[in-house]
């Protein structure tokens, strides 16, 4: 794990007070303050100073036993420490940089300004080292120094995850991109991915639509669009007319992948009744060179889907005339889907609307169809409308077509 804090306590080591040991006080050049060493320590750490501005790490090796049991007093813990996270630094050693910086913070001597720094860059190495215990305590005294620190929240987020409190976790990397957001500076999309990964992990359905949400809107890509709406199936489980939608709303945000994603679709749409859409995603994949045709399963199908397809399409007419003309919405419903699956957006808009007037139909599911067709139509801001009216089980997936829907208008 890459350290969030980057302390530059070269300078301040590379003038430490051991550049000239002298008897009595040795006066540092940066910092600028006064040391004060007794004989005994100035001699355990000369030692260690020689070698680690050197770099011979076989000699601040054998130097540190002596460097260790010598640093009794507050500035040779403090000298003691600076040398130790310089000679960690530069041997790559986590342990060392460690017991370093607890040395610096033990010694009480340590800048105020200095201390948040210091306690994040403890908590990040106890984190690294999996010492949970010296983490917390850092973490508890970094938050405690800087509440508003965006840093501080992700890295005790981190911790809580470890802890396995995902939800608490999970709030303090929301707040975390909070702080960021308000204070208009820029949140890494990686902040964005460990919330949803810690709330899909831990299945927590709310969380995972509202991380997927807060990523869809920061970085839209295509590659975050599929792991969104994967995440939300996976993990809210919905039942299938709503996986139909979300899946819809995957190949709208042209997120599809590669053979898998294509034979997922194909076969939902075709196991749904819809083998009018089915058949066009097939034929999607085989154009986008992501399909075999001839390949299995593929080629078997294709062959069903297709014909199946081929005879809705015959007799899509007098359906629609006999939609129209019923008393209920069930067929116009059933029409529009068909129109929907065949790209007509605009049919199947208007077929929508009639379903809704005549009734009999599961609303939230007709208006949801009817603002993914609005919206490939090209009407976002009237789709957005419809969708204010979504509720019930189909609202997470009404809040990440909203997002869609934004992107939509934006072009």
């Amino acid at each position: 794990m890459t350290s969030i804090w980057q302390l530059a306590l070269g300078a301040a080591l590379g003038a430490a007070a051991l550049a000239a040991v002298q008897p009595g006080p040795v006066q540092a050049a940066a910092p600028a303050r006064t040391y004060n060493l007794s004989k005994e320590e100035r001699a355990a750490l000369l030692p260690l100073q020689t070698a680690v501005r050197a770099r011979d790490s076989a000699a601040a090796a054998a130097a540190l036993p002596v460097a260790r049991a010598g640093a009794k007093g507050a500035d040779a813990r403090y000298l003691y420490g600076t040398m130790l996270l310089r000679l960690g630094r530069d041997t790559n050693s986590r342990e060392l940089q460690m017991e370093g910086t607890e040395a610096i913070l033990v010694s009480g001597l340590a800048p105020q300004t200095e201390l948040a720094r210091y306690y994040g860059l403890l908590a990040n190495l106890a984190l690294d080292l999996n010492e949970m215990k010296k983490a917390e305590n850092a973490l508890s005294r970094l938050v405690e120094l800087s509440p508003n620190d965006a840093d501080a929240l992700l890295l005790l987020g981190d911790l809580r995850s470890r802890q396995k409190r995902p939800a608490e976790a999970f709030a303090l990397f929301e707040r975390a991109i909070q702080l960021r957001t308000a204070a208009n500076q820029p949140v890494p999309e990686s902040w964005y991915k460990i919330a949803l990964k810690t709330a899909f992990d831990a299945g927590l359905g709310p969380q995972t639509v509202k991380a997927g949400r807060a990523l869809l809107a920061a970085y839209p890509s295509a590659e975050n669009w599929r792991d969104v709406i994967l995440d939300y199936r996976d993990v809210v489980k919905p039942p299938r007319d709503i996986e139909v939608d979300a899946l819809r709303l995957l190949r709208a945000a042209r997120a599809l992948a590669g053979e898998r994603d294509y034979e997922m679709l194909a076969r939902l749409f075709n196991d749904a009744g819809l083998p009018v859409e089915a058949n066009a995603v097939l034929q999607e994949g085989v154009e986008a060179q992501m399909v075999d045709a001839a390949k299995a399963p593929f080629s078997q199908l294709r062959t069903t889907a297709g014909a199946r397809a081929a005879k809705e399409k015959r007799g899509l007419a007098a359906a629609e005339k006999a939609a129209l003309a019923a008393a209920s919405g069930a067929a116009a419903l059933a029409v529009g889907d068909t129109h929907f699956g065949a790209g007509d957006f605009a049919k199947a808009a208007t077929l929508y609307r009639a379903a809704l007037e005549k009734g009999s139909v599961d609303t939230d599911m007709v208006n949801t169809r009817l603002a993914m067709a609005l919206g490939l139509s090209g009407q976002a801001a009237e789709a957005q409308a419809v969708l204010q009216t979504v509720a019930g089980p189909r609202t997470d997936l009404a809040s990440l077509l909203q997002v869609w829907l934004s992107q939509s208008a934006r072009g």
